[in-house]
Formats: structure tokens, sequence, C-alpha cells
């Protein structure tokens, strides 16, 4: 009887294409002699095993040399920033569980894992939040993260604010409560909090770009990065052992995306031995690892300059919300709102404020008295550095519209 054959390989990442379809990176892990005598080969393609039969298999070399790796890097960062969008009840799914076992009430256990069905009635909604609140056996922290959950689920946006935001001030220094943060801020597509927030979570976690925990909240800091021209976070960075590896591709994809070609292509000439694949991804891919940092810390000084934006005028507006809750002067309530201009799109006669709920408001020119249009336009367009601009904080109530919270009675 004819038994199979099977040997295990480490192998690294090459191009190749199954006959004449697509191109596709992979890494080849095994070889297998099946019990029809034909030789199969295993690649690993992002965590998953597929076999083909060696001859269909067609290797495609790297005929572009450094060219070439430059856009095997840039295509795989891209990836890895277009994989951030992660749902934080999976994050915390250890923790929704744990909170439900503490529940007795069978009836009320149900309700809650109805409630993170998008399709729940709102009323229902509502009836489970009471119930929470109201179980004794379970913890007030618990209660907060299940309801803003539930929340973030059901698309509650000014609950979830309320409670994460809540979280994050009193427990700016834990990483899972401020990506929980993160989160809900990419959630309801508050770019400009998300990529504060990204910055605020690296400046206090740096060893977390090395954490494959983390790691995707790295890879959308990055994107952040280059789309508000700010890389402030990177230049503090200290580049070592733990982090040169991401670091070189973070590196890498800048200066392709700023049309300096010339610097990636020197980077990765780093790579051991001309390696002319997508790597490892660690520290093993690299010739020296100290020469590699040095090169770092020097190119590094080509980072573009970052320049005056309404994402820098987003984070003076912020820190006059967070010296607000350190002196505890905040007093909005739901019917008034209070907050910060801090864009105006004249092509397009609207902007946006930033809320002392640190939620993202929609207004339009129209909303504003000529007064404060004036002072907007003004403040804006003036030659004025951002530190030095007068924060414009507006009072408003605010209503819903196709799922974008919209400023109106701009006082």
């Amino acid at each position: 009887m004819k038994v199979e054959a099977v040997f295990r390989l480490l192998g690294k990442y090459f191009n190749y294409c199954i006959g004449n379809g697509d191109e596709k990176i992979g890494r080849l892990i095994q070889i297998k002699i099946d019990s029809n005598e034909r030789i199969m080969v295993g690649i690993d393609e992002d965590g998953f095993i597929e076999e083909y039969e060696i001859s269909d298999i067609i290797i495609k070399n790297n005929t572009e040399g450094n060219i070439g790796l430059v856009r095997q890097i840039i295509k795989q960062v891209n990836k890895n920033i277009n994989a951030f969008k992660f749902d934080l009840a999976e994050y915390r799914r250890d923790d929704f569980l744990r909170i439900l076992q503490e529940i007795e009430d069978e009836n009320i256990r149900r309700e809650i894992a109805d409630a993170f069905n998008l399709g729940a009635a709102l009323n229902v909604y509502d009836e489970v939040i009471d119930k929470i609140l109201n179980i004794n056996n379970v913890s007030d922290e618990d209660k907060d993260l299940l309801c803003g959950m539930i929340a973030y689920k059901q698309h509650d946006n000014s609950s979830a604010y309320k409670i994460f935001s809540k979280r994050w001030l009193k427990k700016r220094n834990d990483p899972d409560i401020c990506r929980d943060f993160i989160l809900v801020a990419d959630e309801f597509d508050n770019d400009v909090l998300c990529f504060y927030l990204l910055k605020d979570f690296f400046r206090k976690n740096r060893r977390y770009v090395d954490d494959r925990y983390y790691i995707t909240l790295w890879w959308k800091y990055l994107f952040y990065a280059v789309k508000y021209n700010n890389f402030d976070l990177l230049m503090e960075m200290n580049i070592s052992e733990w982090n040169v590896r991401h670091l070189l591709d973070s590196y890498i994809y800048i200066f392709n995306m700023y049309n300096m070609g010339h610097l990636a292509i020197r980077l990765v000439g780093l790579f051991v031995n001309g390696n002319n694949t997508i790597l490892q991804g660690n520290n093993e891919d690299l010739g020296n690892v100290q020469n590699t940092i040095d090169e770092i810390n020097l190119l590094k000084n080509y980072l573009p300059d970052t320049v005056e934006s309404y994402y820098l005028r987003f984070e003076s507006c912020m820190k006059r919300i967070l010296q607000c809750y350190t002196e505890n002067k905040k007093g909005d309530s739901e019917e008034e709102k209070s907050g910060y201009i801090y864009e105006y799109v004249e092509s397009r006669n609207y902007g946006f404020i930033i809320g002392m709920d640190f939620q993202k408001y929609f207004y339009h020119r129209d909303y504003l008295s000529l007064n404060l249009r004036k002072r907007v336009m003004d403040n804006i367009y003036s030659k004025n550095s951002v530190e030095t601009e007068d924060k414009l904080f507006v009072q408003f109530r605010s209503e819903r519209s196709n799922k974008k919270i919209q400023a109106i009675d701009i006082i």
C-alpha cells in the first residue's frame, strides 16, 4: 500500500502564480508526495495553507531588484493598514463572556446577547440598558463596559462616546482602555480624534510597536501620519532592536508615499544579502541590526516637515477640552452642547466642531451668525500659527441627520 510522505519546511516568502493566474505572495512550508505519487507543494498564504501540484506553480523572479522589493513592502504595509477594521466587542469578547456568567437571571443574559444584534429594536435596547444598571452582583466598571459595548454595536454614538471617553479620561495609560476609545472613534468616522488617540497611545506605550496584539494600531497610525503630514511622534521615537524591523517598513512606506523613492530603495538595501522576497518580518531579515538603526536615525531627518493644518488646530482644541476636564469645568447638557471649531471647508461651505463630549459635529456656513462667520474665516485663513489662533468656542444644539451629528442654532 502506498503511503504519503510529507517534508516540513520553513521557507521564505516568494512570488508565484498558478498557471496563468494572478501573481501571489506566499511561503513554502511543506512538500508532500501523495498516494498517487503526485508531488504536492504546501504554501502558506496569509496563515492558510494551500496545496498545489508542483507542475502548476510558476515562480516569479524579482527582476526589478530593490525597486521590486520596495513595491512588495508597500503592498504588505497597505495590507496591514486595511486589516485595521476590528470590532470592539471581539476584542472584549472574554470580558463580555465573563460578565454574562456573573449574571444569574437567564432571561437578562439572553436579552443582553440579543442587544448585540444590530436588528434589535431601540426600545428593547433601552430596556436592556436599564436592566443592566440594576443588576446587583456586577461591578459598576463591568456594567459600564457592557453598556458601552452594546451602545457601540447599536450605533448609539452618543452613549458610546460618553462611556468610553469617561473610561479613557480615568485611565489614559491603560492600553486596552485607550484601544477601546480608538475603535469607537474609528467606528464613527472621527478620523482626527482617532489619530490623536493613536499618537497618545504610542507615546505612552511605545514598546507595543512590536506587540502582535497592538501592531495593527501602529499601521493605522502610520496611515494617518501620512494623511495629515504629521511625523512628530516618529521623530521622537528611539529606534532600538525591538522596534527597528517595523520602523524600517514604516520609513520605506513614508518615503515612497512622498516621492522619495531613492531613500526607500536605500533602506531596502539593508536587508540581508539583498533578499528579494517579502521577508520574514523580524530582525532575521536584517544584515546588521545596528547598521539598520544607524541608517534609519540618519534618514529620519528627511521626513517631511509637519505643516500647519486643521489637524494641528484640532490638537490645540483637544488640549483646551482636556484642560476643562482636569479643572472640572465641563458642563454640557444633552439639549445644549459646546465645542471648538477646528475646520472649515470653504469650497463646500461646511466645517467641523470637536465637542466637549469628543464627538465630531458637522455644521454648515449658513448656521453661523455673520459675526461668527467672519471670525471663522479670519481665524482659519489668517497667517497666524495654529498655536496663536483664537480657538473658536461655540455653543449649539444638535440633531441626527443621516447618521451624522449636525450642529444647528450655533450661538
